[in-house]
């Protein structure tokens, strides 16, 4: 005992005021030195900054080619098309799970596919907890082919993306006129491979260079250009034909009209997190959305007395899809992850009708529709998705790059068809950088 109070006296003996001071100092210093350091990794290295990437995106311009308005949403009108060659049930669900052996991502189209004449799917790529790109999509093997009837005043357009895998596919588009072809491209598909695995879903130590925000989707646009008559509506059959190469899923097949002046948009933005006195346009002390405050003073639509179904993101997207209360929906009552019997209901009471979602409304009525964002619950091939009916869902969820990855699909997106377009976006759950 004796032995102990003498050391602790020593102890005590070595800090005087001097030395106190000292070591006081060091640890002060130290701890700035640790936070400088902590803001600069956090800053610099881990969670670089995209606001001016995001800027330069958005001041990107488009090239102009006139302005096009949706007349036909072709995957939504295959009761009217021919279809030749299409494969059985068993040469299907062969195709489909070499698609899934390529990474593809693979659902029901409770939509587009919900009359079943053709195969029509949710074919999707990218990861889980990185990004996804869903898009409804018919698959299409080597000799299958479609044509349908349209009318065309104007000059018009037949766009389409495709995706296959392996080598890759030919796809051929012609636009015949009395029997007659009147203009036809051979597009090629690239072959598609899922470049993740479930180790890239962790963040790193360093995330500079935003990588997987730039990363290729593997979808391929295609654009053919049609002639139409100036003086009355003509009428034409479209055909696309897998001519050679691997099986693949075609999405986001419609059919543009040349239009004499431009129609409005929709871009509609849905961010859940943020409180009434934050967003600048209501509050003008805030400073956290100057730029959409600018805009909504000449361009927006302001809404100023909204209700909120409830205090989950999962039952507010139930009204703002559908206006309708999740009791009707079954979407969110008491869990995010929703039952596939309650899913099931929802899908079925859209396809009797006595459920209207707003994409699936606007899709319908002209719109390409398309929505961007992180939110989890509105991609259909996530767990916690639901198919609310866009065309396109674009999900980008891993940090820290989730500002640049969801704006570089979005500004793409705006400036292939919201210039030029009757176009209907959804952004849901934006970054800092498009939200401001």
């Amino acid at each position: 005992m004796k032995k102990i109070k003498q050391m602790f006296k020593y102890i005590l003996s070595l800090f005087t005021f001097r030395r106190f001071r000292i070591l006081l100092l060091g640890v002060l210093i130290a701890s700035l030195a640790g936070g400088l350091g902590f803001v600069l990794w956090w800053n610099f290295i881990f969670f670089p900054d995209d606001y001016s990437l995001t800027m330069d995106l958005a001041k990107t311009a488009s090239q102009s080619r006139g302005f096009y308005e949706k007349r036909n949403d072709l995957l939504l009108d295959l009761k009217r098309a021919k279809l030749s060659n299409f494969s059985g049930p068993d040469e299907r669900n062969s195709v489909l799970k070499k698609f899934r052996e390529c990474g593809v991502l693979i659902g029901i189209d409770d939509y587009a596919g919900k009359n079943r004449t053709a195969p029509v799917y949710r074919a999707g790529t990218g990861h889980v907890g990185i990004w996804v790109d869903e898009r409804s999509s018919m698959l299409m093997n080597p000799g299958s082919a479609a044509a349908f009837d349209v009318k065309l005043k104007s000059d018009g357009l037949v766009e389409f993306s495709g995706l296959s895998k392996g080598k890759g596919a030919k796809v051929r588009v012609s636009v015949k006129s009395r029997g007659k072809v009147i203009s036809e491209r051979v597009f090629d598909i690239a072959g598609y491979s899922n470049p993740y695995s479930d180790s890239d879903v962790k963040m790193k130590f360093s995330n500079r260079g935003f990588g997987k925000s730039t990363d290729s989707t593997g979808w391929t646009d295609c654009t053919l250009e049609v002639a139409g008559n100036a003086k009355s509506s003509s009428k034409f059959t479209v055909q696309v034909e897998v001519i050679e190469g691997e099986p693949l899923f075609l999405a986001n097949l419609n059919v543009l009209e040349k239009a004499k002046q431009k129609k409005y948009n929709i871009v509609y933005i849905i961010f859940d997190g943020v409180a009434l006195p934050y967003w600048t346009f209501h509050n003008s002390k805030s400073n956290l959305t100057p730029y959409m405050a600018e805009v909504a003073k000449s361009d927006y639509i302001v809404f100023d007395n909204m209700i909120t179904l409830g205090n989950k993101t999962r039952i507010s997207l139930s009204g703002l899809f559908t206006s309708m209360i999740p009791s009707e929906t079954r979407h969110g009552i008491n869990r995010n992850f929703i039952p596939q019997e309650e899913r099931d209901i929802f899908y079925d009471r859209v396809n009797k009708g006595l459920i209207e979602t707003f994409p699936s409304y606007l899709r319908k009525n002209g719109f390409v529709s398309a929505q961007f964002g992180n939110s989890g619950f509105t991609v259909n091939l996530l767990g916690t998705g639901t198919d609310y009916g866009f065309e396109r869902s674009f999900e980008f969820q891993y940090n820290p790059y989730d500002s640049l990855g969801i704006s570089r699909e979005f500004f793409s997106f705006v400036r292939k068809n919201g210039i030029s377009m009757h176009t209907a976006i959804t952004i849901h759950r934006t970054s800092r950088s498009l939200l401001r």
